[in-house]
């Protein structure tokens, strides 16, 4: 389960905080509103590649098929 704590109690406490990030993410709240998040970096960059995967999938389904260049004319032009 996450673990919420309010900017106050992540500022006191911020060590311990980045601690538990590794196995939670660690939401922090000002006035009750969502400000922060703390989770382990490797969960971020595995957050950032799978927006890329998406993102790139995204591309090639709305892509118009009116720019595309056929394969055999790319082919010739990079053959070594």
């Amino acid at each position: 389960m996450d673990r919420v704590v309010s900017i106050t109690q992540a500022r006191a406490t911020l060590p311990d905080l980045l601690v538990e990030a590794t196995e939670r993410e660690v939401f922090i709240l000002r006035h009750n509103k969502p400000v922060g998040v703390l989770l382990d970096p490797a969960k971020y960059e595995a957050l950032l590649d799978r927006l890329e995967d998406l993102e790139d999938s995204l591309a090639v389904a709305t892509a118009d098929p009116a720019d595309s260049i056929p394969w055999e004319h790319t082919h010739h032009a990079t053959a070594i």
